[in-house]
């Protein structure tokens, strides 16, 4: 539907340039629904390097996916993608971490979100209570994208909340 609602915009903002109208409110309409934030599913885990533990867990009321870090230099995350359209995004997950000792470098340090092929400035480290993570990016074409929620660390855990993984058009 985002996809479907974001075409037509497109095509009703073409076509009142090309007129030399003024936008109509049934724009801003189309642009509302097309903004509603999708929660994204699908999460596959990646053990990348170090040793790690990967799990689907049942925390304090939340379905969660946890990331433990066993070992030093441990990389590890869950995964998913999608197709979407050119545009500015917004992907945002609450996190938790207990005793996370980050790894640094890029793409990122501790436990944080991103999208493949970017660097991460959102981190958690240590032990942190549930915290909101938020990561900003801007498609200058149409592209399916890998969504990355991560621990780059030589210790500790990290849970995400699967209802709070959500993608959103700005």
């Amino acid at each position: 539907l985002q996809g479907v609602a974001k075409r037509m915009a497109g095509r009703i903002r073409s076509a009142r340039r090309q007129l030399d109208l003024p936008p109509e409110p049934a724009f801003a309409q189309l642009s509302v629904i097309a903004r509603k934030p999708q929660i994204l599913t699908g999460w596959q885990p990646r053990p990348q390097q170090g040793l790690s533990k990967l799990e689907s867990v049942s925390i304090e009321g939340r379905e969660t996916v946890h990331l433990v870090a066993s070992k030093g230099g441990t990389v590890a995350s869950f995964r998913t993608s999608r197709s979407l359209d050119a545009g500015t995004y917004v992907f945002e997950a609450m996190a938790r971490t207990q005793g996370l000792v980050a790894r640094d470098g890029p793409p990122g340090r501790g436990a944080g979100i991103r999208i493949s092929g970017l660097d991460r400035h959102n981190q958690l480290t240590g032990d942190q209570d549930w915290k909101p993570l938020r990561f900003d990016f801007e498609l200058d074409e149409d592209r399916e994208v890998d969504f990355v929620i991560e621990i780059r660390a030589d210790r500790g855990e990290a849970w995400f909340d699967l209802s709070s993984l959500k993608l959103t058009l700005q």
